[in-house]
């Protein structure tokens, strides 16, 4: 059976803003209490006051306190531009794969962007347009899809151990989100994350990962 407790654990697991809010203990509570008051009495379809929600509320946030910032101090060595990058995508066929494959040992030249990603479907091709022409010719099939005019900004890594912390990733997938950025497409490495985005949204993602990271280390000054 529903509760109050219950829902609102489960609306907060869907609104990180909210519930980091809380977490720090700067959530306006009677403010949120309102907000998700019709949906909470829709769900145990039985009225509730405000002034419950309000008292669980501040139930969670007890437990929410000890929790860590899901934020993590994130140190990097460098961020990067690539411009002029294409993606283009097959049905995942054995021939594609073979195809896929023997793309490593035409292109080696070690400053081309290049990655293979693979789906359980589909898999694709992230690289210099330069090199995009000559990928084509590899495929006995057609592409589903082909992406022009891309750029990559690649994230390095400090710290080595950094995979082994938790949520490295959202707050700079976060970020972009926040600067209306559409990834289009990430590449990672143990050190490195890329985040492939449409050449008009590059100004935009750099400022977005900029101002985070800055950010992230001003807060580890502090």
């Amino acid at each position: 059976m529903a509760t109050i407790s219950g829902l609102l654990e489960e609306i907060l697991l869907g609104d990180a803003v909210a519930r980091e809010a809380l977490r720090a203990g700067y959530l306006n509570m009677s403010a949120y209490a309102q907000k998700v008051h019709p949906k909470i009495v829709s769900r145990l379809n039985k009225p509730m006051p405000v002034a419950s929600i309000v008292v669980f509320l501040s139930r969670i946030r007890k437990k929410l306190a000890h929790q860590i910032d899901y934020k993590p101090v994130i140190r990097i060595d460098a961020l990067s531009l690539r411009t002029n990058i294409s993606e283009i995508s097959y049905e995942k066929t054995k021939e594609a794969v073979i195809s896929a494959a023997k793309l490593n040992t035409l292109l080696i030249d070690p400053a081309a962007f290049f990655a293979i990603t693979q789906g359980q479907s589909e898999l694709a091709v992230i690289c210099d347009s330069a090199h995009l022409e000559q990928i084509v010719t590899q495929f006995p099939n057609q592409p589903k899809t082909l992406y022009t005019g891309l750029a990559a900004i690649t994230i390095r890594f400090a710290d080595p151990e950094h995979a082994k912390a938790p949520n490295i990733i959202f707050p700079l997938i976060s970020a972009l989100a926040t600067g209306r950025v559409n990834i289009i497409e990430t590449v990672s490495t143990p050190a490195e994350l890329s985040f492939v985005v449409h050449s008009l949204d590059t100004q935009r993602a750099i400022n977005a990962l900029s101002q985070f990271l800055t950010h992230s280390t001003n807060k580890e000054a502090v």
